[in-house]
C-alpha cells in the first residue's frame, strides 16, 4: 500500500511537473507520466490501482473541464500499454522497453514529421524508465532487508 501511495503522489507530481514544463531536456519534454505509469504498472498486478493512477494522470493532464481527444487518446495509449505489458510473453522489464518508444511515438503523433524530435523523446523515456526502475527495486529492497 505504501507503494501505491508513493506512485498516487509521484504521478501527480508528474503530471503538473510535465504541465509546467519543469521536465523538458535539451528542448526535449520527457513523458514522465507515460513512463512512470508503464514502470507502476510493471510492479503492481492490481487493475484498480493502475487505472486510478492512468485516469489521475489524464485528469490532470487535461486542461480543459471537459473529455477531449488528446485526453481520451492518452487514456487509449496507457491502457493499451499496460494491457500489452500483461499479455506480451517476454519478461515485464523488456515489454516496458519495447512498449515505451511505441507509446511515445502514438502520443506525439502531431508532430510524427519531426522523426529527430521523437527518437530523442524515445532515449530519454527509456533512459527515465530504467533510472526508475532502479530506484524502485533499490527502495523495494531496502524495505525487505
Amino acid at each position: 500500500m505504501l507503494f501505491f501511495i508513493l506512485n498516487l503522489f509521484l504521478i501527480t507530481a508528474l503530471s503538473f511537473g510535465q504541465l509546467g514544463g519543469l521536465f523538458t531536456v535539451a528542448g526535449i519534454q520527457v513523458n514522465l507520466v507515460l513512463v512512470c505509469t508503464i514502470v507502476f504498472s510493471i510492479f503492481e498486478k492490481d487493475w484498480f490501482k493502475r487505472l486510478l493512477l492512468i485516469i489521475l494522470a489524464s485528469v490532470i493532464l487535461s486542461f480543459g473541464p471537459s473529455l477531449d481527444f488528446d485526453t481520451l487518446s492518452r487514456i487509449i495509449i496507457l491502457v493499451v500499454s499496460v494491457i500489452l505489458l500483461d499479455v506480451l510473453r517476454w519478461e515485464r522489464l523488456i515489454n516496458a522497453a519495447l512498449i515505451i518508444p511505441i507509446a511515445t511515438i502514438l502520443s506525439d503523433m502531431q508532430i510524427l514529421n519531426r522523426g529527430d524530435i521523437i527518437f530523442r523523446e524515445i532515449i530519454w523515456n527509456l533512459t527515465a524508465m530504467a533510472l526508475l526502475v532502479l530506484v524502485i527495486t533499490l527502495f523495494e529492497r531496502r524495505l525487505e532487508g
